[in-house]
């Protein structure tokens, strides 16, 4: 098993992580949260659930993150209130990941790779939405694979 960070607790005392079976994401793979000490590791996710680019939020409520899969769930820091936050799209299913909070809580920013159109066409880039997943939209076009966005710290 292979340990992977995900992000630290905003004050710094937890880190959430995944176990990964080997580098790949499988039934014995989970998402656990941690003392920086060690101390009271526990799984917050069912098996089958890793990632390596997720986020806490600001005010430590909700951990986001990826599922294999392109799906984005948020959970609580104890296991509790796992649910998947929708991303609404038309004409077919979006993929997305490496997903992270504002530092005020209310938007989601990640890639997206999503259809445009019924055409089949696909568009990538980095997309924001809010916490529940409505109002999503791209805010990146460009002709490269744009990932791993950040919102930074929170405001000064």
């Amino acid at each position: 098993m292979a340990d992977v960070p995900i992000a630290w607790s905003p004050d710094g005392s937890q880190l959430a992580f995944s176990r990964w079976d080997f580098g790949e994401c499988s039934k014995r793979s989970a998402i656990y949260v941690v003392n920086v000490d060690g101390s009271h590791e526990r799984r917050i996710t069912p098996w089958g659930f890793c990632d390596n680019h997720g986020d806490w939020s600001a005010d430590g409520s909700w951990i986001v993150f990826e599922r294999p899969g392109g799906s984005i769930f948020r959970v609580r820091p104890d296991g509790t209130g796992l649910a998947r936050v929708p991303l609404p799209t038309a004409g077919g299913r979006a993929f997305a990941g490496d997903v992270s909070w504002s530092p005020d809580g209310t938007n989601l920013v990640m890639l997206l790779f999503a259809p445009v159109g019924p055409s089949g066409d696909y568009r990538e880039g980095i997309a924001v939405a809010n916490a529940d997943g409505s109002n999503l939209r791209f805010v990146t076009n460009s002709p490269t694979f744009d990932h791993e966005p950040d919102w930074g710290g929170p405001p000064a």
